[in-house]
């Protein structure tokens, strides 16, 4: 009887651990992700590599192309290129 009583107990206590761990593990699974969601809102996304536009213009009925870095604010080159 004992024995019997031992085996049932120990088996039910296995279960009821398991069941807390799973339970437990999933809420602190969506905390984590709320938490991630929230801190990512306040993150501004900003590029690492520089930004580089195509200027032309028309000087002297001539066409001409520069380049601009837009991420650093200045020209590519030094001069005006002819087309």
């Amino acid at each position: 009887m004992k024995r019997q009583f031992y085996k049932i107990f120990c088996t039910l206590f296995v279960v009821c651990m398991c069941v807390m761990q799973i339970s437990a593990y999933a809420a602190n699974s969506t905390d984590a992700v709320e938490e991630s969601k929230e801190m990512c809102a306040d993150i501004e996304i900003t590029p690492h590599a520089d930004i580089i536009e195509l200027r032309t213009r028309i000087h002297n009925g001539v066409a001409q192309h520069r380049h601009w870095n837009r991420t650093k604010q200045c020209w590519v080159e030094p001069d005006w290129v002819n087309s």
